[in-house]
């Protein structure tokens, strides 16, 4: 977790506006509830929009601007994003492991589908910044046979790395 942190520290001292309008879907989660807090703590809480499926982690619900927002669902993403003026979107939503290797098609489907909902409504200029989490990207440039437990892994998000 301390690496995301240093990329947020290293971020909010960039060309990052202060006025932006953050909306992370997924926050209720293990890495969307920390980073929540911190982003919170970096630009306030009145421009960090919590969002999740379900009120499952009220410290989060109850910690500043949270909206019921299924990452399954389009509509429910672009109306958030207008009523809150959203630039940014942390895409946090994913199925836990255990779960995902026992239903691989929901997995898959939740993992798509939002990151498609979410590129979709950047590529029509509702939102100007996208940061995700897919497990994918650890594995674009791994050798899929006979791979070591020490196998390095090449991450395309920066506050990954």
């Amino acid at each position: 977790m301390s690496k995301i942190l240093v990329f947020l520290t290293a971020f909010k001292n960039g060309n990052h506006m202060m006025s932006s309008k953050i909306l992370i879907i997924g926050a209720c989660g293990q890495i969307g509830s920390e980073l929540t807090f911190k982003l919170r703590e970096i630009y306030g809480d009145t421009n960090v929009i919590a969002s999740d499926i379900s009120y499952n982690n009220l410290d989060i619900v109850n910690s500043g601007l949270f909206e019921i927002i299924d990452a399954m669902d389009y509509k429910s993403i672009k109306v958030c994003i207008e009523k809150h003026h959203i630039d940014t979107v942390y895409l946090m939503a994913a199925m836990l492991s255990a779960t995902g290797e026992k239903y691989p098609m929901k997995a898959w489907d939740l993992n798509m589908t939002s990151l498609f909902h979410v590129l979709d409504l950047a590529k029509a200029k509702f939102i100007k910044k996208v940061f995700g989490l897919p497990v994918s990207l650890f594995l674009a440039h791994q050798r899929l046979r006979k791979t070591p437990h020490n196998t390095p892994r090449w991450s395309l998000q920066p506050y990954m790395e």
